[in-house]
Order: structure tokens, then sequence, then C-alpha cells
């Protein structure tokens, strides 16, 4: 058995590829390549740069023609950088199909991810050898593993973990060396500590037990914040009272930007205007505090209209409630919807707009069968069939 090698042209130049590595071209037209196992070692375009990579190298390009990865026949060196040659690490479509120590290219010849030959000094970071070091393509660091403990900000990063960047270089997210104060708040050594690029954090996990704006956040949680340094996310250390709910120790709560309370879980059944909200379950409000879903603790009539228990309720953003289920069989118009069936209401919150029938819907001329939805007028007769 032998290889049959074959000849493609990639920018004006004879390149050779084992004929059996399943070559794979750009929307099959068999003229651009996409990848393939090189059949000797030659010289590939990177950005505007000629690289020699190793035969037998599995080779991915970009449709220009310019390699996005391969393994290299040496080491080189690149913006003062050196990076080991790859090693069966090849990626494309942003999916990395087979992992080691690979080299990786953005278009424009910049290395997107590369593994570093030793210990090496990158915008005066120390960045371990050994290990994969990502840029943008700007060139600008990624992120990379620190060589050892480093302070940034005040706060000493720890060895051997992931410290990140913006492109800008701001700080991104790092892994504490220490229990570390930040803003009044203490986080925990040994976990991530996430930044917005402005310098706000965006989270973090706590070490003990925090009392923020009234509310008792648990230790060992993720508190979570918004880039003006708003709470964000918080898990409830102890049953808490928010705008007169009470809501549920051990459970997340979160908020909008303007302070109120978007999601909560209810530690009591919980009267809110005309309903009761069922302990133990999820409450949701718009941006305005008006409510916006809750699940029923027990059956209630809106007029002749009885409202299933344990059901969620979704109401509008003026308050007004705009759908539910039905517990019971229910009549509109002279003729019966099924209880279970999901019923929208109108502007006003109080008749039957629409509804997604359970069962057949039978009128005086005709049927509307079960999985559609009909719309009514007010006066309960059929305005508009949607058949599904």
């Amino acid at each position: 058995n032998h290889t049959v090698i074959i000849e493609i042209k990639i920018q004006d130049k004879i390149c050779y590829f084992q004929n059996d590595s399943n070559l794979i071209y750009y929307n099959d037209n068999q003229k651009k390549i996409k990848e393939g196992i090189s059949a000797r070692e030659s010289e590939f375009r990177v950005g505007t740069t000629n690289l020699l990579f190793k035969n037998g190298s599995r080779m991915v390009f970009y449709q220009s023609g310019n390699v996005l990865s391969g393994y290299l026949s040496k080491d080189f060196i690149m913006d003062g950088i050196e990076y080991k040659s790859g090693a069966e690490w090849f990626y494309y479509e942003d999916v990395v199909r087979k992992t080691s120590n690979g080299i990786v290219f953005f278009e424009n010849g910049n290395v997107k991810s590369g593994c570093l030959v030793k210990d090496t000094l990158i915008n005066g970071i120390e960045f371990k050898g050994e290990t994969a070091t990502y840029f943008y393509e700007s060139g600008k660091i990624k992120n990379g593993q620190l060589s050892k403990d480093y302070m940034i900000q005040e706060l000493l990063f720890k060895e051997g973990f992931w410290l990140s960047f913006y492109e800008s270089g701001k700080l991104k997210e790092g892994t504490l060396a220490l229990d570390s104060l930040v803003n009044t708040i203490w986080y925990k050594g040994g976990e991530t500590l996430r930044f917005y690029e402005n310098g706000q954090i965006e989270n973090g996990l706590l070490l003990k037990d925090l009392l923020l704006q009234e509310m008792e956040i648990k230790s060992g949680s993720e508190v979570n914040f918004d880039p003006s340094g708003k709470i964000k996310k918080i898990l409830l250390s102890k049953n808490t009272s928010i705008n007169q709910i009470k809501y549920q120790k051990d459970s997340e709560a979160d908020f909008y930007a303007n302070g109120q309370l978007q999601t909560g879980i209810i530690a009591q059944n919980t009267i809110y205007g005309d309903f009761e909200f069922l302990n133990e379950s999820e409450i949701n409000f718009y941006e305005n505090g008006k409510l916006n879903s809750g699940i029923l603790s027990k059956e209630f009539t809106v007029g002749s209209i009885t409202l299933k228990k344990d059901t969620c309720l979704i109401f509008e953003t003026n308050g007004l409630l705009s759908s539910a289920i039905l517990a019971v069989d229910t009549k509109i118009g002279g003729s019966e919807l099924l209880k279970g069936s999901m019923v929208n209401f109108d502007e006003n919150g109080k008749s039957i707009k629409s509804v997604y029938l359970t069962g057949d819907f039978k009128t005086k001329n005709f049927i509307i069968k079960a999985g559609n939805w009909a719309g009514f007028f007010e006066d309960g007769s059929i305005s508009s069939i949607y058949l599904t």
C-alpha cells in the first residue's frame, strides 16, 4: 500500500496533499480546499508571511487560502513570543476538533491560540510555559495561565489559573489567590472573580454572609452585579421581605437595573392584588413593578370564569390579567369550553378574548377541532379561528 499524492493550487502555488485524507472543500466545488493532510514539508501562507509546516500535518485553511491551523516543522517566534510547533490541535468554525499543543491563526496572520514554549512575559505578566494562550485578532492578549501569583488592582491572582482580559487591556476575570476585600465585600480565595470592562465587579463567590441593601446574602454563593454596581442576582440566606413580600431562604432573587425585583421564590402563600399565589413558587415582576406572572394557590373566579389552582397566571404590564387555565368547563356564547383550556383575556382583564382548545368546540353551525385557537367577541360569539 502506498499513498497517492495529489496536487492542489493554493494562492497560485502548487501544494501537495494525501489523497486518502478525506479532503474537505469549501462549498464542495473542488476548488478551494478547507482541510487536508499535507504530503510534503511545505510553506503555506500565514497572513502575509510564509511558514514551514510538517509533512503529514493536518492543515485547515481560510477561503482566502491563508492557514487557519496546522503543525509547524519547528517551534517559531512571532511578535517576540516563542510558540511550540503544534501537535494535532486543528480548529475551524469556532470548534476545536482535537486538543493538544497546537497553533491557530487569524486570517490576518496573528496568532489566535498557541502553546508557549516556556514561561513568557506578555504585557508585563508572566504566563506559564507548555500551556495554551489566546489572543484577539488585534494581537492583544485574551487569556492565559499564570506562571506565578500576580497582583493586579491590589488583588492577588493565583498561579496556574486563567487570567482573562478585554481587548482594551482591562481585566476580565481571574482566580483569587487569597480571600479578598473589594468595596466592603469579602470574596472567597481560590474562586473566580469577574469584572466588567469599566472595572466594576460582575460576580464573585462570597466568603461569608453579607447584609446588602437590607437583604442577607448567603456565604459561599455567587453574587452578581450590573455594570453600575447594582445588585443583579443573589442567593438569600434567610426568609427576606422585599416590597412587603416574603421570599424563601436559599432561593435566588433577580433584579432589574432600577432595583425592582424581577424574579423570586415566595416563602408562603401570598396575596397580591386580587390573587393568592402558591408557597415556594416563582413570582415575576415587570421593570415597572407590576406583576408579570405567578402560580395560583387556589381556584379563583373572574366574573363567571373559574381559574385553575397550581397553574400560572400571566399579566399585562398594566397589571391586568392576560392569560390563565380554566378550572371547570365554561360556557361562552352558548357553547362550552373544556376545563384545562388556556384562555387569553381582553384589555380589561375580565372577558375571554381567545382560547387554545383542549377539546372540540361545538357551535350551532360548525365544530372547531381541539388543538386550535378560537377568538371571541364580547358577546361570546366567534370572531376568528387560528388553525394549527
